[in-house]
């Protein structure tokens, strides 16, 4: 097998003029941003791309873009080196709470009513499915007499590899590391050793088709057969229209704005009267598209096709899990932090669970404080500077590449991120979480320091210091930081979502605490 050129060997040909050509053929065709600020990323994609070809020299590469004479093979390969494709099941348990709770629920309440049993939603830029089979999941939920309606699920992106393992339905445990493992049980089955596959009759409801957001039209191919035997002379192209529900997180923040803000004007257009589209709350495309209703929801932001939807299907404002109607529950299991792994039945945190070695590390120091307000406590931490869009596209992909195990490229990330912005929290927290996965313990502490002279409130900061003096074996230091998390968190509500867990909530936290004492007790 012929071996790969090396970077620094090829880099040379790869010049400013080709690199700055290919930025631009790039945007044309599907609407991504590389910035010269992302010089170095285009160029490892090249490089990605061309290794995936094996028959392919990533200058040739590069001039086949440049001329848009792309094969289809070549094309394939730099679609799957170019989109960010990081997703898991049960992304962001707030979000899908309030969208089941304050949007589906209402939605399929007043379909009911009016007799129109029909609904269409849309996970647009689905990468390799978990968001689609998510919302299928929610749907089987919310509708008992599923087989009396008709239902659409389309799900669509622009990298056919992630587009076939989707319509495969396989995946391995990292996916549902949001999930509790009796919801995988439930809607999944064991394939293949160490994954899982989605359930026959969940995998047929979903249709994954490729489509371009940059394009002028969006259009997909109807499915005809069935993901096993499909039909051998596919349906003409199909015009999306009168969608209910599209979700586009975390897709439009990497398009060049102007091109962000058209698909996202094109998105509205395939709306019904009632429906909205649903993007990230990073992302600031709705504020620069003028004219649309915009509603800021948790961890998102949606952008309705009417003001008067919002009015006629009264949603609303966030309830607390205790006010939420009982009636036919949807089982949102409980989620778990992204890094570390862990949830509030586990038995041990990862730092508690690692072999106690002898550690000469310094102790972390607990500033004297008073205990703070719940406004000081369910806010994003003080005196953090609003984060631009580059910026926070930046901690996006840093968290993307630490999800993916890359934890020295999204280090990298972060420390550029942190040396134009040394007060950047969230920035700092990642950090945290990435040395804490490495287990690298002497880092760990250092940056566990800083996180807490800058946000002293946050009752995460405080328990993963404890955790990390237990460790130490400075029990009276980590019984200080437990005590003064458990303060804390006595001034938030129980269903309140914490800051840096990723999802849990104080409920949980309290807990995983009461876990560790009945632990300490029975030792």
């Amino acid at each position: 097998m012929r071996s790969q050129p090396s970077n620094a060997a090829a880099e040379p040909l790869l010049n400013d003029t080709l690199l700055s050509g290919c930025q631009e053929a790039i945007a044309l065709r599907w609407g991504l941003q590389f910035g010269s600020e992302r010089r170095s990323d285009l160029l490892r994609h090249l490089h990605q791309a061309a290794a995936r070809l094996g028959d392919t020299e990533p200058l040739m590469l590069a001039r086949s873009l440049m001329a848009n004479q792309l094969t289809p093979a070549q094309q394939r390969a730099l679609c799957a080196s170019l989109t960010v494709g990081e997703t898991y099941f049960l992304r962001d348990r707030p979000f899908l709470q309030h969208l089941t709770e304050h949007f589906l629920r209402p939605l399929i309440a007043e379909r009911r009513l009016t007799g129109q049993r029909h609904l269409k939603v849309w996970s647009a830029g689905c990468a390799s499915g978990e968001e689609a089979y998510t919302l299928a999941i929610l749907l089987d939920q919310l509708l008992p007499d599923f087989a009396d309606w008709q239902v659409q699920i389309l799900a669509t992106d622009i990298n056919p590899d992630a587009l076939a393992k989707a319509r495969r339905g396989c995946y391995s445990t990292w996916s549902f590391r949001s999930a509790e493992p009796q919801w995988r049980q439930h809607y999944f089955d064991p394939c293949d050793g160490q994954q899982w596959q989605i359930k026959p009759y969940l995998r047929q409801r979903v249709s994954f088709q490729p489509l371009n957001l940059a394009d002028e039209v969006l259009s997909v191919t109807p499915p005809c057969g069935d993901a096993e035997s499909p039909a051998m002379v596919p349906s003409p192209a199909e015009t999306i229209r009168d969608v209910d529900l599209i979700l586009c997180r975390h897709v439009l923040m990497y398009f060049v704005p102007t091109l962000g803000q058209a698909a996202l004007r094109r998105l509205h257009r395939c709306l019904s009267a009632d429906g909205a589209v649903v993007l990230a709350a990073v992302e600031n495309t709705p504020s620069q598209v003028f004219g649309l209703d915009v509603s800021l929801w948790p961890g998102a932001q949606c952008v309705y096709q009417q003001a008067r939807c919002r009015e006629q299907n009264a949603m609303p404002p966030v309830l607390p899990a205790g006010d939420i109607p009982a009636s036919e529950p949807v089982a949102m299991p409980i989620a778990a932090p992204l890094m570390p792994v862990y949830s509030p039945a586990a038995s041990l945190h990862p730092l508690l669970a690692a072999e106690q070695s002898a550690s000469t590390l310094a102790s972390v120091n607990l500033p004297t404080q008073s205990v703070a307000s719940n406004a000081d406590l369910v806010q994003p931490p003080p005196d953090q500077p609003d984060a631009d869009q580059g910026e926070a596209i930046e901690l996006t992909r840093a968290r993307t590449l630490a999800d993916q195990g890359d934890y020295a490229q999204a280090e990298r990330l972060l420390h550029q991120q942190l040396h134009q912005q040394p007060t950047d929290v969230e920035a700092h927290w990642l950090l945290v979480m990435i040395l804490l996965q490495q287990e690298r313990w002497p880092a760990l502490q250092q940056q566990l320091r800083k996180v807490l002279y800058l946000s002293p409130l946050q009752p995460m900061v405080h328990y993963h210091c404890a955790q990390l003096a237990r460790r130490q074996q400075q029990t009276e230091l980590s019984q200080r930081h437990l005590l003064q998390c458990r303060r804390l968190l006595a001034r938030l509500p129980a269903d309140q979502v914490l800051w840096g867990s990723d999802g849990l909530s104080v409920r949980d936290l309290q807990q995983l605490l009461g876990h560790h004492s009945d632990n300490r007790e029975a030792s």
